[in-house]
C-alpha cells in the first residue's frame, strides 16, 4: 500500500535525509581522522570505533531512505 504525501512533507523528508546523510558521513571522516591522529590502538579501542562507524553508517541508510521517501523511514530513523 502507498501512502500518498503533500509536497511539502517530501520537502522536509528531502531536508531531514540530507541532514543525516551529512551527519553520518561528517561523523565517519571525524572517526578516521582520530584514527590516522592516535597511533596506538587497543582492542577495546578498535571496538568502540568499528561501533561508531556503524552507528554512522546506519545514519547514512536513514538518510538515504528518507530522500526516498519510504513508509518506514521516520521508524528507523527514530
Amino acid at each position: 500500500m502507498e501512502i500518498l504525501f503533500s509536497k511539502k512533507i517530501k520537502s522536509d523528508l528531502i531536508k531531514l535525509g540530507l541532514y543525516q546523510i551529512v551527519g553520518g558521513v561528517l561523523g565517519i571522516l571525524i572517526i578516521i581522522w582520530t584514527i590516522f591522529k592516535i597511533p596506538l590502538f587497543t582492542e577495546l579501542s578498535v571496538l568502540v570505533y568499528f561501533i561508531m562507524i556503524l552507528f554512522f553508517a546506519y545514519s547514512i541508510l536513514c538518510g538515504v531512505l528518507f530522500m526516498k521517501t519510504k513508509n518506514n523511514s521516520l521508524l528507523h530513523s527514530l
